[in-house]
């Protein structure tokens, strides 16, 4: 069961791509997320050191977990779109205009 919840009439493909995520199940993690991401982007961490320090020894760190579920979240979106948007299927995901 997810603890997302669907519109009514939402189809029935939606159902098994979100059984999988958690969105409240992490929210310990993600202030520190963002506070990571925000010191990538600013330059005070690099990207590689900031996936060394997530590499499988830290699947039990809450930033960990909370990265590994907005993952599955922007995955689920992404096929959602796939799925629902023939223009998004033809073209560049970034550009879904027709070709």
């Amino acid at each position: 069961m997810s603890i997302l919840s669907l519109p009514a009439e939402a189809d029935a493909f939606l159902e098994p791509l979100l059984k999988h995520i958690h969105a409240g199940l992490e929210r310990k993690g993600w202030d520190e997320l963002l506070r990571l991401a925000a010191s990538i982007r600013s330059g005070r961490v690099s990207a590689n050191v900031a996936l060394q320090r997530f590499g499988s020894a830290a699947q039990g760190d809450p930033v960990h977990r909370a990265a590994d579920q907005l993952g599955r979240l922007l995955r689920t979106l992404f096929l959602c779109d796939y799925f629902s948007n023939t223009a998004f299927r033809r073209g560049d995901p970034h550009n879904p205009k027709p070709r």
